[in-house]
């Protein structure tokens, strides 16, 4: 007896030694399934007892996803399941591109789609299919254009020349065959909604009494689109109709319900703002209106800038010769001579009476210039460091500030204006993976992004050059 357990041992080791000189493990596959590759390059798939379940002939067995996997052998493609099992048959060009449980698969350069479990959706009968978008791909047959919905049925008919992707529900048009030269916008239905100067229906809903002819039209956002006649702008909605009047010499997209308008010639606009409803927000007469940010825009008349709200309210009188974005909703603004703050409601937090130059640090601390000194205020101004130093580094490390000290020397302070050093030489620290050297008197030591010193400012230049960084040396010496 134990002799045939000896002997039984003896074969399933050389079974396995033999099976691991034929094959190589590359990677689990899923299911309790190893990618396994042979000496020829070729791959297959085995399961825990190591029986072959995927024959080892495969070029390529790619990842698993969603439960499915390609496959391809002799420059075929095809695909399997978690266990190995052949769902799709290896005979396509190539498959590709699986989303929301499609592939696109082609043969010799005609596209179609195909779901996980093998089932056809779309016949190869299209030179090109594009990415679903609102629920509908485009597709070409022959040099037209249509759509086809996840379920491979055809909505709009291959018979545009040109054809956009669905925006808000609507896309661009062209035709021009069988004596139609249509270019426009149609619904999700194929329906044409919004035909344009190209088009020969005298009964289009784009044409109104009001405006003669027709328009181009840009894509759709927030429900409406920009028009153009007669080198007008204005915008209509998704049905066609004119909702703010075709008579301005520039307009913006709009924006959280707010559209710019502007009037004049290309190097002399004046702009205003409009509302979805047409109605006039702000008058045409701003020599520029910066982009809304938390409802907030920068206003300008000539030189001189103020801030609005999107209701068109002005929130700071247009008496400032720059205002520029300082931090968390605050403005710096500047009135040609001092530098103060206001909030994004308008409220003045630092006047512009006091500094010649302000810079915002970090947690409500502000960098404060007057005459060739600095100090740190808070962002309503009240004096935090004196006025007294040379320069206020940008912040480093943990929150670690630099200081120029009237000495010629630097010194560290948190953000809690804590001195973490009382002096050092040099005006910056490098770190590299949390430590920087720091040199004071010719000696050098090594400081953390904490501002804490973790190794002593004792070496010699010849010392700390033996080591390729800072790290380097505060792990070998901290060890």
């Amino acid at each position: 007896m134990k002799k045939k357990v000896v002997l039984l041992a003896i074969l399933l080791l050389s079974s396995a030694l033999l099976f691991s000189q034929k094959y190589s493990k590359i990677d689990k596959f899923g299911d309790g399934l190893t990618i396994v590759k042979d000496s020829d390059n070729r791959y297959g798939l085995i399961d825990k007892k190591g029986k072959i379940v995927l024959p080892i002939e495969y070029r390529e067995i790619g990842v698993l996803k969603d439960g499915v996997a390609e496959v391809s052998k002799e420059d075929k493609y095809g695909l399997i399941d978690k266990i190995g099992k052949i769902i799709i048959p290896i005979e396509y060009s190539s498959i590709y591109d699986y989303r929301d449980g499609l592939f696109k698969i082609s043969k010799v350069g005609s596209y179609g789609l195909i779901d996980k479990k093998g089932k056809v959706v779309l016949p190869l009968d299209y030179s090109f299919i594009g990415d679903f978008k609102e629920g509908l791909a485009k597709v070409r047959r022959g040099d037209y254009y249509g759509f086809v919905n996840r379920a491979g049925k055809i909505v709009v008919p291959a018979e545009y020349s040109f054809i956009g992707d669905f925006k808000e529900g609507v896309a661009e048009v062209r035709r021009n065959q069988y004596g139609d030269n249509y270019h426009g916008f149609i619904d999700k239905e194929g329906k044409k909604v919004i035909p344009t100067k190209d088009a020969e229906d005298s009964n289009s809903i784009a044409k109104s009494e009001s405006y003669e002819g027709y328009f181009q039209v840009g894509s759709f956002k927030e429900g409406l689109a920009i028009a153009t006649q007669n080198d007008k702008f204005g915008f209509i909605n998704e049905d066609g109709k004119i909702v703010i009047p075709i008579i301005y010499d520039k307009v913006e997209e709009f924006r959280d319900g707010i559209a710019k308008i502007a009037e004049g010639d290309k190097d002399n606009l004046l702009y205003g703002l409009v509302d979805k409803s047409g109605k006039i927000v702000l008058h045409v007469e701003y020599s520029s209106i910066g982009d809304f940010k938390e409802g907030v825009a920068k206003i300008s008349n000539g030189d001189r800038y103020g801030l609005i709200d999107n209701s068109g309210k002005i929130l700071l009188p247009l008496e400032y010769h720059s205002i520029d974005d300082f931090n968390d909703g605050l403005f710096k603004i500047f009135n040609g001579s001092k530098y103060g703050l206001v909030d994004k409601s308008g409220n003045i937090l630092i006047p512009t009476t006091l500094f010649d130059e302000i810079r915002y640090l970090q947690d409500g601390l502000v960098a404060a210039k007057i005459a060739d000194k600095w100090g740190i205020v808070d962002t309503s101004g009240k004096l935090l460091l004196h006025i007294e130093h040379n320069w206020i580094g940008e912040p480093v490390g943990e929150g670690l500030i630099l200081i120029g000290l009237n000495s010629g020397k630097s010194s560290i302070i948190d953000k809690n204006l804590k001195t973490l050093v009382q002096e050092f030489d040099g005006d910056s620290l490098h770190f590299d993976k949390g430590f920087a050297f720091i040199e004071l008197a010719g000696k050098y030591g090594i400081i953390n992004e904490r501002g804490e010193i973790v190794v002593p400012i004792t070496y010699e230049n010849d010392t700390i050059k033996e080591f390729p960084s800072a790290y380097d040396m505060a792990e070998k010496l901290q060890r």
